[in-house]
This record gives structure tokens, C-alpha cells and sequence, in this order.
């Protein structure tokens, strides 16, 4: 019998697990970063990964199987790495929206 899914949100910022959650979006694991070295233990065919991250972990995520989602929003320069509160974060318009990323050799 196979493992079931997980759903992963991957945040450092308490804002975005706060608009997703009022979305009525449900996560199994939340975790600050992904160690690259780690993915193989932890990604599995089926999970879903929600989150902002660099090409390079997206293309991992998505040879282990796994779908990623990323949050995209308009974000001004002046509030770049900041925390913003969900309220903030309502105002950009976010979606998640689904990304396949494939490395080329």
C-alpha cells in the first residue's frame, strides 16, 4: 500500500500561511527552507509543495514526482522580505498557481 500524499508549505513568512490558510488551504507539513540534499527523503510522487522557491529546488521537486505551486503576487520593491500580514498579502492578489520545471542538461 502506497504513503499518501502530503502537502507541504514551504514560508518564512507568517502572513502567507495566514492568507492560505483563510483560503481554506490545508498543510500537512510547514517548514522555513528545503535543503536541497534532503528532497529525495523528503518529496514523494504525488506531494504537493506550495511555496516561492529558486528554479533549481522547483526542478528537483518536480523529478521526484512531486507538483509545486508557486505563490505569485506583485510584490513592490519596498516590501520585498518583509513579513507582511495577511491583510497586505490580500491586497497584491495572490495564487497559488502550478509550475512543471524541467532541468536541462
Amino acid at each position: 500500500m502506497g504513503r499518501a500524499m502530503t502537502t507541504w508549505l514551504v514560508t518564512r513568512h507568517s502572513g502567507t500561511y495566514g492568507w492560505a490558510t483563510s483560503q481554506g488551504m490545508k498543510f500537512d507539513r510547514i517548514i522555513t527552507h528545503v535543503v536541497p540534499e534532503r528532497i529525495a527523503d523528503m518529496i514523494n510522487p504525488g506531494d504537493e509543495v506550495y511555496g516561492n522557491l529558486p528554479l533549481y529546488l522547483i526542478a528537483a521537486i518536480c523529478e521526484r514526482g512531486g507538483r509545486y505551486f508557486q505563490l505569485d503576487m506583485k510584490v513592490p520593491e519596498s516590501k520585498r522580505g518583509e513579513d507582511m500580514p495577511e491583510q497586505d498579502i490580500e491586497q497584491l492578489k495572490p495564487q497559488f498557481n502550478e509550475y512543471r520545471v524541467e532541468r536541462c542538461l
